[in-house]
């Protein structure tokens, strides 16, 4: 969809990843960007319910033990094309809404604006993106996030 290659103006242009190991960042918020839209725009398509069924999809893939983490470490040229995947767009896009539910929409918002104008025309990686969103009373809330909510479902 146009608004999931829109996203990436400013997740993989304006601001590209440092390596391939956060590239899930970029797939992530395109798909949490496009949902967001959808459901502003054209409300009667019930992206909701659409994305609902998505989310379910991806966490029982997630669920399997052969799961991999969103965040994989991308050492071969078949680790970069492997981080394209249910996991890493559905799942991560639904890590994405948490990250805003979590701080709230307007937190978020300044959060991504710092984030973008930060690393502007730079490279990043997906810890500073949490760092940026999470700050204050939030901070333990990116570290735990870093180390933990990007795993399978079923590992710890």
């Amino acid at each position: 969809m146009a608004t999931h290659e829109f996203a990436h103006q400013w997740f993989g242009d304006l601001v590209t990843t440092a390596w391939w190991d956060d590239i899930w960042l970029n797939e992530a918020f395109a798909t949490w960007m496009t949902s967001y839209v959808v459901d502003k725009w054209k409300p009667e398509w019930d992206e909701r319910t659409e994305l609902v069924s998505r989310v379910a999809s991806a966490m029982r893939s997630d669920g399997l033990t052969s799961a991999r983490r969103i965040r994989q470490p991308i050492v071969t040229k078949d680790d970069a094309a492997n981080a394209f995947d249910d996991i890493t767009y559905t799942k991560g896009g639904a890590v994405i809404r948490m990250f805003e539910t979590w701080v709230g929409p307007e937190v978020f918002r300044a959060g991504v604006k710092r984030y973008l104008a930060q690393y502007s025309h730079g490279v990043a990686t997906a810890d500073q993106f949490l760092a940026a969103v999470f700050q204050g009373d939030q901070a333990p809330v990116a570290k735990a996030s870093a180390r933990s909510s990007i795993r399978p479902a079923c590992r710890s």
